[in-house]
């Protein structure tokens, strides 16, 4: 028993709920007074006394005031009842509704249970050797089938290339050979040399008398120059 309003209530509270910790006088304590104004019930939040609630080491119940009513002790408390007689009521539930609060617990523990085990066997199962085998083509094919476009398009690419080099071969041989010596000799010109083995392509450079070699697309023949004309 202790004072639960007026000047020394606190300290009366906070003796008795250190008293009942050092004696474990019992399994939960309730920490409880009537109704009454908001200044009837300041005892119930004390500094000291809502430390020590949070601090007790035997479960503690507050049931201050009627249902309305709130002091800071309800929020230290390990539970909080809306009137006395409900807190009474909290600690005296029969045997039978806590077995039964116990089963539907466990009911649903195991049913939390069996629910993660099939969720975990239905991964597991996407993951046998012929689920794994049908995925992974299913992931293969696509790349194949892209593998083997490219495969096909840069053929397609390369043969392009190689004609084209093949036609752009075709006209520079042509070319060469259109403007080789032997192609201008075979269209009826000649290669006129000196004597010292020089071609010749002024007729300033010539004198009269001077011999010279003439080269023709089949055979040579050597000539005297008898007059030259600019």
């Amino acid at each position: 028993p202790a004072a639960v309003q007026g000047e020394g209530a606190a300290r009366e509270l906070l003796a008795q709920l250190e008293r009942a910790n050092r004696f474990k006088l019992g399994e939960v304590i309730i920490l409880a007074r009537g109704g009454g104004s908001i200044e009837d019930l300041l005892a119930f939040s004390d500094e000291a006394l809502v430390r020590a609630v949070a601090a007790s080491d035997i479960p503690v119940i507050s049931a201050v005031g009627h249902e309305i009513d709130w002091a800071l002790s309800d929020f230290a408390a390990d539970l909080r009842a809306p009137t006395p007689s409900a807190a009474a009521e909290l600690v005296s539930e029969s045997r039978a509704v806590a077995k039964a609060e116990l089963a539907q617990l466990a009911s649903e523990l195991e049913a939390g249970i069996v629910a993660r085990l099939e969720k975990a066997r239905g991964t597991l199962a996407r993951f046998e050797p012929s689920n794994v085998e049908s995925r992974f083509m299913r992931l293969l094919l696509p790349v194949q089938r892209r593998a083997d476009e490219a495969r096909d398009a840069l053929a397609r690419t390369m043969a392009g290339l190689l004609a084209d080099f093949a036609r752009r071969r075709e006209l520079a041989l042509r070319g060469l050979e259109a403007s080789s010596p032997e192609a201008v000799l075979a269209r009826g010109f000649a290669v006129v040399r000196t004597k010292a083995g020089e071609a010749v392509r002024d007729a300033a450079a010539l004198e009269r008398g001077q011999g010279v070699d003439l080269r023709f697309a089949r055979g040579s023949a050597s000539a005297l120059i008898e007059e030259t004309r600019r």
